[in-house]
């Protein structure tokens, strides 16, 4: 008589094979956490990145200044938005400053007529850990002059440094007084791909 193989895993494999699964998720998790912890904090620098440039460009395109405000509050959370002056056409030829606008409030941050805003509300527990907007006018904004783009007064540099929500993590945001935009990773900061260290 002939024994007929049976096919099939024992008990015994299928159990070493989820001790194996579990083992390899469990190295796999920490990783995991810091991807996701790295990209949050990567998507609100290089978001607040572009709102800084798209208007410092707006600036000279429109030919008007053009604010950025950054906001804040005790929860942690915040939110930047750009304003431009108004249109020389309504004001009589005489174009206004570009006020700060308040960008926890709907539509209040316009630049030409388009909402120009970016909020933590996307980036959860991404956080501002120091602000040095403006050392002039200390109201947390700083202003893209019309004709050269660069920042108004001509000063000091303003920057913005972002952390990540344990902590470990952390981006710096420079704009100089010319108006150009830069990320680097502060001292003490583990690295981050593409950005250098300050």
């Amino acid at each position: 008589m002939q024994r007929r193989q049976q096919s099939g895993f024992t008990l015994v494999e299928l159990m070493i094979t989820l001790a194996v699964a579990v083992i390899l998720a469990t190295l796999a998790i920490p990783s995991f956490v810091s991807f996701v912890e790295k990209s949050r904090l990567r998507g609100a620098t290089d978001d607040l990145v572009a709102l800084l440039n798209s208007s410092r460009a707006a600036a000279v395109k429109l030919q008007r200044d053009v604010n950025v405000s950054l906001g804040g509050s005790a929860s942690g959370s915040w939110c930047a938005g750009a304003s431009s002056a108004g249109n020389p056409a309504s004001a009589g030829k005489n174009i206004p400053d570009a006020a700060a606008c308040v960008c926890t409030t709907a539509n209040a941050c316009q630049v030409d007529g388009a909402s120009s805003t970016v909020s933590s509300a996307g980036y959860s527990g991404v956080t501002l850990s120091s602000v040095q907007l403006s050392s002039t006018t200390g109201d947390g904004s700083v202003t893209f002059n019309s004709k050269t783009g660069a920042l108004e007064p001509l000063s000091t540099a303003a920057t913005v440094d972002l952390v990540s929500k344990t902590g470990k993590y952390s981006t710096r945001i420079t704009v100089s007084p010319v108006g150009q935009s830069l990320v680097c990773v502060p001292a003490g900061k583990p690295t981050m791909i593409g950005y250098p260290s300050c």
